[in-house]
């Protein structure tokens, strides 16, 4: 559309320069929809489109890295180019396209670097035109959790990263990005609309105890199988536990941490009283879950979003809003703020409009100091209202002298509440365009989404109707077989794991419990099933049988020996990850050599996957891991039991807080205390299960002859395992169905392990000495893990005895 004011045109024509692909706004000539939360027409994630549409897009958005100096060459952006076109081609499939409800080829999906994915998570926000918080888009971090791919691993790894992310109140805003979804499917997704929100219960007089927008979540929920409170315990303040689905995965249910849905108790310095009776309170960190990023073509569906309030969202609109908690009349009475204006009347809502506002205006301004003094009481990062406006206002406008045009903006969004007081409410003229990458909502509502999958299921696995045979020839007899039912529904699920077609995640799991489908409750946080499946690894079952296979002279000293010596070697491996053995192979066979060497020729074909020496070996490897996660719990089990200092289950939960809140991994900021005695990695916990796990399982073997004799991966094995240990204590007591679901594997727990790995290379030899010593005095007398050797007294094996060394390294 042509514009006849040259100042508009010269903006416009550089907006479109700058922002080749533009998404609708929602407004024509005839229709603005700028004051509607929800345009007829705004672009959605979770929807097919056509391959030459998210080509453009891709091309779109890989050219805006190349205008930020990306690629070090116009050969290097070219290349990444195709690359990323050649991925879309080859993940494309054929389906119906949204926009025109017609049959063709949806456009696939490319992988984006970390690097260019938080690019484009900061350039989406910066681009949010409803959102005055974005002067802070450079400060957004990713975490990257596109790896994981099921529903389990999805709860469990969110809650752990905005743990991280929330930092102590000292909130780094952070995206925790799962993967995009793929054509002609729906792409993971969150039930909640926030992380943290409230419950809402319906009253049988028809009122709302709790937050009113979250009726229909909480019913959802309670449909699911969340068991609330009993009306007698409930409360305005009940935090919903959060529901997670993957791509083509059942969703699962999982309660919030202790620690994370501790919430703010709003108090006011003046009015104390007052506020105490009002009894309001907050959660301390929005973090919207059920919104989207689109970038460069690729759909991420599932992309919770951790920021701080600013306190108008709280005081101005959440708790005073007359469809939410609608606190303002209460406030109002309890400050007293109608005092002798009720003379006249018999109540609040009889006087005169204009001495209504008035009052509700002073409550207004009064609830939301109260909320700002409260956050900053408890050390909670927040904004104000004036503060975000004048920095929303700085960043426009320096852009717009770099740029040439200013940023997009809602203008009815984007004003504070308050209105004139604030700049903003004065800034006119800003541009309302929607360039790409942006934030989107999904084309699906999930609950919804979640019950047609399981409808469709359902429909596919009930069996049809069979037709009457023919009764022309006589039937032969049926031969015995046991009693079936074919028409009942809990026979019907028994076949779910065979409905492969409808759903490619439809595994025995589902089958297993399919008669309880969709329900878990409160506190059985994911089922026990998995547990099972992730920890199978672990276990050592028919070990003594499969050693029977084992020739007689091997058995001799196989678990006196050889084993010990396996893990002890296991425990000085450099590797990045110290749940992953790199080469298993050459592990075994080195130890197996030096334990045996003269069986070594005649059985090292035996050192190969599926064979008997190989099986054995990595199976007491997997154990091995097993017992750093018994060590761990037990000590700290051993630790809350402490009454005196743990009286209940508050105090444990605010521990645990303290401990897995930091940004660093865990222990790393635990420098020498004098009270402790202890120093980096010397917590007592620390030393109890490296001594049990470790030390005690390898103290008859001699190390002298191992490349390096240093334990780094047993070190970081047990620092990664007291992680899990306090995690499954966030609550303030031991949930069990928790630790049952959590396994200490690589699938939960490779990326702490990973982290502490890289520390523990950086441990200086005197460090390690006095971890050892600390280690050897808590769990008894040990020999020194530099040189493991026997004493006079022992009774040891000459096969354990040095025959090359490498030295140190």
């Amino acid at each position: 559309m042509a514009h006849k004011c040259p100042a508009i045109a010269s903006n416009y024509n550089l907006i479109k320069e700058n922002h080749g692909n533009l998404a609708s706004t929602g407004c024509t000539r005839d229709f603005c929809q700028s004051g509607r939360l929800l345009h007829t027409d705004e672009p959605r994630v979770g929807e097919n489109r056509a391959i030459e549409v998210v080509e453009k897009e891709a091309e779109d958005f890989i050219k805006q890295l190349h205008n930020e100096k990306f690629f070090a060459s116009e050969e290097a952006f070219q290349d990444r180019l195709r690359r990323a076109l050649y991925e879309i081609r080859s993940t494309s499939a054929e389906g119906v396209i949204r926009e025109t409800g017609k049959t063709g080829v949806v456009g696939g999906v490319w992988m984006q670097t970390p690097e260019e994915l938080e690019f484009g998570l900061q350039r989406a926000w910066r681009n949010a035109r409803k959102c005055i918080m974005r002067s802070h888009c450079e400060d957004l971090r990713l975490c990257d959790l596109r790896g994981i791919k099921s529903s389990e691993l999805m709860a469990v790894e969110l809650l752990k990263a905005v743990n991280v992310a929330y930092n102590g109140g000292n909130i780094v805003p952070t995206v925790f990005v799962f993967p995009p979804r793929t054509a002609n499917n729906r792409g993971p997704m969150v039930w909640n609309d926030q992380i943290l929100t409230f419950a809402a219960y319906e009253n049988e007089d028809g009122t709302i105890q709790g937050d009113p927008k979250n009726i229909q979540l909480t019913k959802d929920l309670i449909e699911f199988g969340w068991v609330p409170p009993v009306p007698a315990a409930r409360t305005r303040w009940d935090v919903l536990p959060l529901v997670v689905m993957a791509e083509g995965d059942k969703p699962v249910l999982i309660d919030i941490p202790a620690n994370l849905r501790r919430l703010v108790k709003i108090r006011h310095p003046k009015y104390e009283a007052a506020f105490w009776k009002l009894d309001l309170k907050w959660v301390a960190f929005p973090a919207l879950s059920r919104l989207g990023f689109d970038i460069g073509g690729v759909q991420y569906t599932a992309t919770p979003f951790i920021g701080w309030f600013m306190d108008a969202e709280i005081g101005v609109r959440n708790l005073a809003d007359s469809f939410r908690y609608n606190v303002l009349p209460d406030v109002v009475k309890e400050l007293r703020l109608d005092e002798g204006a009720l003379a006249e009347v018999d109540a609040f809502e009889d006087l005169p409009e204009y001495q209504q506002l008035a009052m509700l205006n002073r409550a207004q301004i009064e609830l939301n100091y109260a909320v700002h003094a409260s956050f900053l009481r408890d050390r909670i990062s927040m904004s104000d209202s004036l503060t975000a406006s004048l920095k929303w206002t700085k960043y426009d406008d320096e852009f717009e002298k770099k740029n040439g045009y200013r940023l997009p903006a809602d203008p009815y969004w984007v004003a504070p509440p308050q209105g004139s007081i604030i700049p903003l409410w004065h800034r006119g003229g800003a541009p309302n365009y929607q360039p790409k990458p942006m934030i989107a909502r999904h084309v699906q509502e999930p609950a919804k989404a979640w019950k047609r999958e399981k409808d469709a299921w359902h429909a596919a696995i009930v069996p049809r109707p069979i037709p009457p045979k023919p009764k022309t020839a006589p039937q032969p007899v049926p031969q015995p077989k046991s009693e079936t039912k074919p028409n009942s529904l809990s026979s019907s699920w028994e076949n779910l794991g065979n409905v492969t077609a409808n759903h490619p995640r439809s595994p025995s799991i589902i089958s297993e419990r399919g008669r309880r489908l969709g329900g878990t409750r409160s506190g059985s946080v994911i089922r026990k099933e998995l547990s099972r499946r992730s920890s199978a690894n672990f276990s050592v079952r028919g070990e003594p049988d499969r050693q029977a296979e084992l020739p007689a002279d091997i058995r001799m000293a196989w678990s006196t020996v050889y084993i010990p010596t396996l893990r002890a070697y296991a425990g000085t491996l450099r590797g990045p990850n110290p749940f992953v053995v790199e080469d298993p192979v050459t592990l075994i066979s080195t130890v197996f050599k030096h334990v045996y060497p003269n069986s070594f020729n005649a059985l090292k074909s035996e050192i190969a996957p599926k064979h008997t020496i190989y099986e054995l070996s990595m199976a007491n490897l997997n154990a091995w891991h097993s017992g750093f996660r018994t060590a761990s719990s037990k000590a700290v089990e051993a630790l809350f039991a402490n009454k005196d200092e743990y009286p209940t289950q508050e105090d444990i939960a605010t521990y645990v807080a303290s401990i897995i809140h930091a940004s660093n991994p865990i222990f790393f900021w635990r420098e020498y205390s004098e009270t402790r005695k202890s120093g980096k990695y010397e917590d007592p916990l620390v030393l109890e299960t490296f001594g049990n796990a470790h030390l005690k399982s390898i103290a008859s073997v001699n190390q002298d002859w191992f490349p390096s004799k240093t334990p780094y991966a047993a070190l970081a094995l047990t620092l990664a395992s007291l992680e899990r240990a306090y995690f499954v204590w966030n609550q303030g007591y031991f949930d069990k169905d928790l630790s049952q679901t959590i396994a200490f594997s690589d699938d939960f727990y490779g990326r702490e392990a990973t982290s502490y790995m890289k520390a523990t290379l950086l441990l200086p030899e005197n460090k390690w000495q006095a971890i050892h010593r600390g280690a050897s005095q808590i769990v008894g007398s040990l020999n020194g893990f530099v040189k493991i050797g026997h004493g006079d007294d022992e009774e040891f094996d000459p096969r354990a005895v040095v025959e090359d060394s490498d030295g140190d390294d």
